[in-house]
């Protein structure tokens, strides 16, 4: 299922960041090799998870085309680097205390990600479509709930009733 997939690479980055910030802090040794593998490891789950939560997005807004869900995804995603950027870079903005907090939030938003992607449960209407078990058409002259009591009446007698 995608969002164990997406779960799954979270749960690893969570735990590379969460190292990441125990060796800042200095609460576990610092060795800088390991510090490297960590947010390496980090980054490479970070990056691998953009095209699960792509094929999320355009799953879960279904009707709405894909680029306009990715587009909102990407300026989202911008617009919170941009502050991240903004909130490190401009001297005086914030004191060395607070950029270290920083190490904090990502680790947050790491696990509300986690909590956020194992709420999420829709039923997939565009794989149906992709595999041709349902047409457009039939999405289009038909709400959302015909189809899904159509799927259930169709799984309850083995023939499908779209």
């Amino acid at each position: 299922e995608l969002s164990s997939g997406i779960n799954a690479e979270y749960g690893i980055g969570t735990i590379c960041f969460a190292t990441f910030v125990a060796i800042i802090q200095h609460w576990i040794p610092y060795h800088e090799t390991m510090m490297y593998v960590f947010v390496i490891t980090g980054i490479i789950c970070i990056t691998g998870v953009v095209p699960l939560l792509f094929d999320m997005s355009a799953d879960s807004s279904h009707p709405v085309s894909e680029e306009l869900s990715s587009t909102i995804m990407v300026l989202g995603n911008q617009m919170m680097c941009n502050v991240f950027l903004v909130l490190v870079a401009v001297k005086n903005l914030l004191s060395d205390e607070d950029k270290q907090k920083l190490n904090y939030v990502l680790v947050a938003a790491f696990i509300l990600a986690i909590i956020a992607s194992a709420c999420w449960r829709n039923t997939v209407y565009r794989v149906d479509i992709d595999t041709h078990s349902i047409t457009y058409e039939q999405l289009d002259t038909r709400s959302i709930q015909q189809i899904r009591n159509a799927e259930i009446e169709s799984s309850r007698s083995g023939f499908p009733r779209i």
